[in-house]
């Protein structure tokens, strides 16, 4: 016979073990909310590490690995660099533009015959002027930035050299702690094709972006598009993004165009965007054949993560860290012999007549 009632009973080791499993949860998150920024660079690094391994093996067959890493990572500091600057100037450039066109504008304003009156006794022009003169340069805190910023930069920098030198004996000791050897040679083949599957995605995915961004600053330069730098810049992280980002990534540069210079220009600028998205989604059917699939939501909810914690950075360093998750998923999968089912055998809704045979 069942009970018809039931206790509980509180013993005091329950109560001790449930409170300390608070105070436990609460001090981890304390620890975590504190160190958030050293965990980031050291994730940053070595996903960068990561990203430029293939380079650096491959100039290593030629020459000394310390050279080959000098070599690879020289031209990359005076890259990223040059797109700052770039960054920067291009919106100087604007802010200058826009200092001079607001009194201008508001004058024009107030000498229209229709809303003259109106613009005058409002001050419009005293008031546009006012706002001109608040405006600052985003280089102006360059300076201030680069002081907070410079030695998170080097410190993730000296980690990712640590990691290029240091990462495979890491791995191969942490492989050592597993004591059974067909469990220890299990998981070091599932690890191993996630992480090449990961790799030559991220890789190749960061060179489409490239070239992506340097296709978008050059057309943002013949349409004169205004602060054609940091467009492109947008157009190439956007691009990461499969089916949907370049399309997404040039709408604001297409809309300059059709309220700076006219519908028609536009309009070509958007025809040539699509047909960049249209080949990208051709090219992309073949990154997935070689490597693996990830779908535009994944993409999309790592970038929202990553960039409300970390920015830019964080949004590229969250994207391979969900790509490298999705491929050891699948690579476990396969390592266990899971065979996705055929259409007809997966849908629940057909009625299969039962297996006589």
């Amino acid at each position: 016979m069942r009970p018809t009632t039931a206790r509980l009973v509180l013993t005091p080791t329950t109560v001790v073990l449930v409170f300390g499993a608070i105070v436990v949860a609460v001090v981890l998150r304390n620890v975590f909310v504190e160190a958030r920024r050293p965990i980031g660079w050291a994730i940053a690094a070595l996903v960068m590490a990561a990203a430029i391994e293939p380079l650096v093996s491959l100039m290593s067959r030629h020459m000394r690995r310390g050279l080959a890493l000098v070599c690879v990572l020289a031209p990359l500091l005076v890259a990223v660099g040059l797109v700052g600057r770039g960054v920067y100037q291009d919106l100087d450039n604007s802010i200058d533009k826009l200092k001079q066109a607001l009194p201008d504008a508001a004058h024009d304003i107030e000498q229209s015959p229709r809303f003259g009156k109106a613009a005058k006794g409002l001050e419009l022009e005293q008031r546009a002027q006012h706002v001109a003169d608040t405006l600052k340069k985003p280089s102006s805190r360059v300076a201030g930035n680069a002081v907070g910023s410079g030695g998170a930069y080097l410190v993730t920098t000296i980690l990712m050299i640590f990691a290029l030198g240091w990462g495979p004996r890491f791995g191969a000791a942490a492989l050592k702690q597993v004591e059974d050897e067909e469990r220890r040679e299990g998981l070091a083949r599932v690890v191993g094709d996630a992480f090449s599957k990961s790799q030559a995605y991220v890789d190749t995915m960061l060179a489409q972006s490239l070239f992506v961004g340097l296709l978008g600053w050059v057309l943002f330069r013949v349409f004169d598009v205004p602060a054609p730098t940091p467009l492109a810049v947008l157009l190439g992280l956007l691009s990461f993004v499969p089916f949907v980002g370049i399309f997404v990534g040039a709408l604001p540069a297409i809309m300059l165009e059709a309220g700076f210079e006219s519908f028609g220009r536009a309009g070509l600028l958007l025809a040539i965007v699509l047909a960049l998205q249209l080949l990208q989604v051709v090219l992309y059917q073949g990154v997935t054949r070689r490597t693996l699939y990830i779908g535009p939501a994944v993409t999309v909810i790592a970038y929202l993560v990553g960039s409300g914690i970390y920015g830019v950075g964080g949004a590229i360093v969250t994207t391979a860290i969900a790509v490298f998750g999705i491929a050891l998923v699948d690579s476990a999968r396969a390592e266990r012999g899971g065979m996705d089912l055929p259409p007809e055998d997966a849908d629940p809704t057909l009625d299969r007549e039962p297996d006589t045979a």
